[in-house]
């Protein structure tokens, strides 16, 4: 086994491994966060934070707070 220090393009070889690494990890984590984030706010009143309930109104899809009488489309 030899103590000699690894050449230079060894070196920038591993530190790119690691830097797409990184990268990978990093964007997997803000995917999953950006998911979670649009999953806790799905079919939530933007004022108050209920529930929404959906239904039709002339044929139009609306979402309604039974909270604060909200209406969206």
């Amino acid at each position: 086994m030899s103590t000699d220090k690894p050449s230079r393009n060894e070196d920038e070889y591993f530190a790119q491994q690691n830097a797409e690494l990184l990268r990978k990890q990093r964007d997997q984590a803000d995917k999953a966060s950006r998911e979670a984030e649009r999953k806790s706010h799905y079919m939530k009143c933007p004022k108050d934070g209920h529930d929404l309930s959906s239904s039709e109104y002339h044929g139009v899809q609306i979402e309604t707070c039974p909270h604060c009488g909200g209406m969206w489309l």
